[in-house]
């Protein structure tokens, strides 16, 4: 969730004028974060402008044909810079000097393309209060490319234009004309740099957490420096300002943090906004114009804006200069160096920390930083004890505010809106160690809507505060640094349970500052944690999992993660024919591409990376290089660095089509090749070939549900209980043997512990797996089971449990056969040896009946049927909501349960796994009845 960048705009009722739903009061305000649909937007462009607007069609379809315009653009500036690539080279050099130096070719293309679409629309609403450095050097690349050829391509737009500034006179007030070009920017930058999005993470903050933000912030001041924001002292930074609405709100008189004699010297001195992506930038600039205007006329447009990535300042700076024809954007990088002179006290704002692309395809990796990698796992990196702890050093968020601890240096004030993962994760161990010690004061409120969870968890997380915007935990922190405070205090406070977004937004609207949250203070443990505290208890007990790097005693010899595919609609499906042509499909693709690759783009693309790592080579690969139509092809880094080591793809073949547990319960056909598999991890060793027989047990750690594991015996995903680490009875050595996976460590233990020889490997696994569902142990130990791999004690019940544990397994392994369920309701039995009778499309579920298709209902489902719960969902749940009919939308890949074994395979395992529901409830409760140390 980063910059305030996808706004939620205002419009949801059709037959209510723009200016209508803005003009009552501050209530309608809110109505800016709601959702927008089209034909919103549509009618209220419509309605803002009271004349005739020309063809009302054109807006209907303005998204659609924005986006199709801007792709058109694009292509059609390729080829002009392809025949003048010294043109294009002498902009680009003087973008990565001026702008920041990770502009890549397409984002340029990408800026220009935005600025020819929108910024006739700016000139004709706003006038002078677009003028700025970057919009400037755009007009001259324009001026430029119309010399080259470049005319026609925006003639769609032309009845657009015009009608703008044929009505812009007419839009009834300042505040309407933002509210129309917010929601125009907001509708065409979804639609026609979706790539831009996803890698920003882009969502709007809501009104009510800026002023949140702003009042607590103002409040600390006073309390922690005997200050506030109207003292010239007090610089005031935005690193990711989107549309500027933390400055705007600042300014505005409605809040009243800035007072009327203060404004202008604060305004035009003390105020800093950054931003890196362009329609963001020319947003921001007009809201925090606007917003100073409002309150005093003769103020000039905001001048201390620049269009930049915040998170550079330690990287190596280019001299490449600027051309000539691009002079204004000294004055753009004159901003930046403003900045890096300026005592800055207060940062405040929305900063990412998306993980980038969803897929490689995408080609849409974050911007590297590499120093600030380096800072961040020096500082924060080294004191974790979490294997993952690289993707925390990439993790935009933690670098966002280690950036802003640099800048504030000893005496500040940091106030962000965040993912609010790192609060309890075990990967962010080392950072909350970290900021412990650097900041005197840490204020943590946590504003939960986690939608990652489920069940009763996801409903108790309450609303999402960012709506649509984000499914992650949100939290509001401010962190105060004064190196004059000897001591360091954590503040905790999260809402409560089942809280809807509008409730928490009322919330905070009516907290005037840090002082009526009612906080409680926090003591970190050893390992970092500042809730859910782990057991010290645990540390004592025997561990499941070796340590590669410690090598310590363990249970097992061999563990592993669950398989990673990295594109499981392509190599997973109910249907092994499917599945074949997919991977077929994908095959093709990517040897013509090798071969077009070597033809046309290798010697270029080699000139062009020789100073990058190796590691980091594959993030080089451009759209021109590689297909990246989804239907064609997925993507995996993997595959990216075989083709960049000129490797072809092998034919496909049935021979490596196995089955694997993708799901509880949900068996499908998987293609299983290194080529196509992202990650294989251990599973070579533990179902080397088709004929391969082990059990596994699953178990999951750190996913935001309660601990829980499932047996197997075959290949599982990482995603069956995510993130799934997996232990087997059994491992295969290179020749083909099997080898017991308990280790002669673990077996000489319990043999002296108990004083019996004869105990088994057997009797250990299945002694696990009857603890691994104790109700007394997962109670325990279930803050350190959320952060860490699992281990077990000595019982004294252990032949009992085992015994349990055995047959609690033999359940779960035999669920395809097991006893069904027998309350079912048929429309008639006529027509039961139709074909397609049992065929499923999906399942309703309606109290304590499901109805299974048209012809079929499963009725009087015992209550504690859904007690049964892996991963954050009961087992019945499981198998409604994996044996459904489903298309990926990004590869257009069916995949129909009824192709594994038919439909009445689907309909009499739903009946089994409801009767084995019910069956494994007991038996948990007689495990629960035993000791488990």
């Amino acid at each position: 969730m980063t910059q305030a960048w996808l706004m939620k705009p205002l419009l949801k009722k059709k037959s209510k004028s723009l200016e209508a739903m803005m003009a009552t009061n501050h209530n309608d305000e809110k109505t800016l974060f709601d959702a927008i649909l089209l034909q919103d937007l549509a009618d209220a462009m419509y309605n803002v402008m009271p004349t005739k607007l020309g063809d009302r069609n054109y807006w209907e379809n303005f998204t659609k044909k924005t986006g199709n315009i801007a792709r058109t653009l694009n292509n059609r500036l390729k080829i002009i810079f392809d025949k003048n690539p010294e043109f294009f080279h002498g902009f680009l050099d003087s973008l990565r000097e001026n702008i920041h130096q990770n502009i890549k070719e397409d984002e340029a293309l990408d800026m220009i393309t935005s600025h020819i679409i929108t910024k006739p629309i700016f000139d004709a609403l706003f006038g002078d209060n677009i003028k700025n450095p970057i919009a400037k050097a755009l007009d001259k690349m324009v001026e430029k490319l119309s010399t080259l050829g470049l005319e026609g391509e925006t003639k769609d737009l032309k009845n657009l234009y015009e009608s703008v500034k044929t009505e812009a006179l007419h839009a009834k007030s300042q505040k309407s004309q933002q509210e129309l070009i917010k929601n125009l920017y907001n509708t065409f930058f979804k639609e026609a740099f979706k790539k831009q999005s996803e890698k920003l993470g882009i969502v709007y903050t809501p009104i009510e957490v800026v002023d949140f933000i702003l009042r607590a912030t103002n409040g600390i001041l006073k309390k922690h420096f005997n200050t506030d924001f109207n003292d010239q002292s007090i610089t005031i930074f935005d690193p990711f300002t989107g549309t500027g609405s933390f400055i705007a709100r600042l300014l505005s008189k409605e809040n009243a943090l800035i007072s009327d004699e203060a404004l202008k010297e604060k305004f035009q001195k003390n105020l800093f906004a950054f931003d890196i992506v362009l329609l963001s930038y020319y947003i921001a600039l007009i809201n925090i114009t606007q917003a100073a205007q409002n309150r005093d006329g003769s103020l000039n447009n905001f001048k201390n804006i620049a269009l930049t990535d915040s998170l550079d300042y330690l990287e190596e700076k280019t001299n490449k200069g600027v051309l000539p024809l691009y002079e204004d954007l000294k004055e753009n990088k004159g901003i930046k160096d403003t900045l890096a002179n300026q005592n800055i006290r207060v940062i405040i704002g929305n900063p990412p920390y998306s993980a980038g692309a969803k897929s490689q395809n995408d080609n849409n990796q974050n911007l590297s930083h590499p120093k600030l990698e380096k800072l961040v796992y020096e500082k924060y990196g080294k004191n974790s004890t979490s294997r993952s702890v690289g993707k925390t050093t990439r993790d935009t968020l933690i670098q966002s505010i280690r950036m802003a601890s640099d800048v504030v240096k000893d005496r500040g004030v940091i106030g962000f809106v965040v993912n609010g993962g790192f609060i309890d994760s075990k990967s962010a161990d080392g950072f909350r160690k970290c900021v412990a010690k650097e900041f005197s004061h840490l204020y943590v409120l946590n504003l939960r809507g986690n939608q990652r969870t489920s069940g009763e968890v996801s409903k108790k997380e309450g609303g999402k505060i960012f709506d649509s915007g984000s499914r992650a935990t949100v939290a509001i922190i401010f962190f105060v640094k004064d190196k004059s405070t000897p001591d360091n205090t954590i503040f905790y406070y999260e809402v409560e349970d089942y809280l809807k977004r509008e409730a928490k937004l009322n919330w905070l609207a009516n907290f005037e500052n840090l002082d009526f949250v009612p906080f409680e203070k926090i003591t970190p443990n050893d390992k970092g944690d500042w809730i859910n505290q782990r057991n010290d208890a645990f540390e004592k007990l025997i561990p499941l999992k070796r340590d590669k790097t410690l090598q310590n005693d363990s249970v097992f010899d061999i563990n592993s993660l669950g398989v990673v595919s990295g594109r499981d609609p392509w190599v997973y499906n109910f249907s092994p024919n499917i599945l074949t042509q997919s991977v077929q499909k994908c095959i093709d693709t990517y040897n013509a591409d090798l071969k077009r690759f070597n033809a046309r783009f290798r010697e270029a693309f080699k000139q062009r990376a020789q100073s990058v790592k190796a590691g980091d080579l594959y993030k080089q690969l451009n759209d021109k290089e590689i297909t990246t139509d989804k239907t064609k092809i997925a993507w995996t880094d993997g595959l990216k660095n075989k083709l960049i080591k000129n490797k072809s793809a092998r034919e496909s073949s049935e021979e490596r089509v196995r089955l694997a547990l993708y799901r509880p319960f949900n068996k499908q056909w998987l293609y299983w090749d290194k080529d196509w598999i992202n990650r294989q991890r251990e599973f070579s060793k533990i179902f080397p070939d088709k004929d391969a027989q082990n059990v596994v047990i699953n178990t999951g750690v750190g996913n935001g549900k309660d601990f829980s594991a499932l047996v197997s015996d075959f290949i599982s995903d990482y995603s069956l209980i995510s993130p799934n680490q997996a232990y087997p009875l059994y491992y295969y050595d290179d020749l083909g043997n099997r080898h017991y996976a308990i280790s002669g460590y673990c077996l000489n233990l319990f043999r002296r512990h108990y004083g019996d020889n004869l105990i088994a490997e057997e009797e250990i696994f299945y002694y696990i797996y009857a603890i691994f569902h104790h109700k007394g142990y997962l109670e325990k130990y279930k803050n350190s089971l959320a952060k860490e791999a699992p281990r077990i004690a000595l019982s004294e019940d252990f032949k009992e449990l085992s015994v349990l544990g055995k047959e609690l397994a033999e359940l779960h392994l035999n669920y395809e056969s097991g006893e069904m369920h027998d309350n079912i309701k048929y429309t008639t039995l006529m027509n039961a040896e139709i074909e397609g009778y049992y065929d499923v499309d999906k399942m309703t579920k309606k109290g304590d009946c499901i109805i299974y298709n048209q012809n079929i209902a499963i009725t009087k489902i015992p209550k504690k049927a859904f007690d049964y719960v892996i991963n954050g969902k009961s087992a019945i749940d499981w198998v409604i909501e994996r044996y459904q009919k489903t298309m990926d939308k990004e590869s257009l890949i069916e995949n129909n349960p009824n192709d594994y074994a038919g439909g009445k395979y689907v309909f009499e395992l739903l009946c089994r796994v409801i009767t084995l529901s019910v069956k494994s409830v007991d038996l948990i409760e007689k495990i629960s009845e035993k000791r488990f140390e």
